[in-house]
C-alpha cells in the first residue's frame, strides 16, 4: 500500500513539474516579440525647382532601446540624408522607445524622384525598406 501511495505522488508530481513548464514556456513564447523598426514618416512635401528642399524624416521602435539607423538606397543626385538624430524615451518602462530624426536637403530640378530608405535597429536584426516620392514642381 505504501508503495502505490510513493507511487501516486511521484507521478502527481511528476505531471505537475511537467504541467508547471508547459505553461511557463508558453507565457515565455508570449513575451518574445519580434521587434521591428519602423518609419513614421508617410509622404514627404512637394518642393519648388531650384530652390533648397527639406522634409524630416522620422522612424521609431517601439519596445525596445536601440540604436537606430536610416540608410538610403536609392537617392537622387543632389539630394541628401543629414541631421540624424536619435532620442530614447526611458520613462515608458518596461517598454521603452527609440525615435530618430533625419533630414533630407539638397536641390532638385523638376521631376519625380523615388527615394528608398532602410531604417534599422543594431541588434535586433530587423530591416523595414519603404519607397518615397519628392515630387518637384
Amino acid at each position: 500500500m505504501k508503495k502505490i501511495v510513493v507511487l501516486s505522488l511521484t507521478l502527481v508530481f511528476v505531471l505537475g513539474l511537467g504541467v508547471y513548464f508547459f505553461f511557463r514556456y508558453q507565457k515565455y513564447q508570449k513575451d518574445i516579440v519580434a521587434l521591428f523598426p519602423r518609419f513614421s514618416t508617410m509622404d514627404l512635401p512637394v518642393g519648388s525647382a531650384g530652390t533648397l528642399y527639406q522634409a524630416d524624416i522620422f522612424g521609431s521602435l517601439i519596445g525596445a532601446s536601440a540604436k537606430l539607423e536610416i540608410t538610403p538606397l536609392t537617392m537622387p543626385p543632389g539630394l541628401d540624408l543629414t541631421s540624424c538624430k536619435q532620442s530614447n524615451n526611458l520613462s515608458s518602462l518596461p517598454r521603452p522607445s527609440s525615435m530618430l530624426h533625419c533630414q533630407l536637403q539638397g536641390t532638385l530640378p523638376k521631376g519625380i524622384y523615388p527615394i528608398e530608405l532602410e531604417i534599422s535597429a543594431r541588434g535586433h536584426y530587423n530591416t523595414v525598406v519603404q519607397t518615397f516620392s519628392v515630387v518637384i514642381y
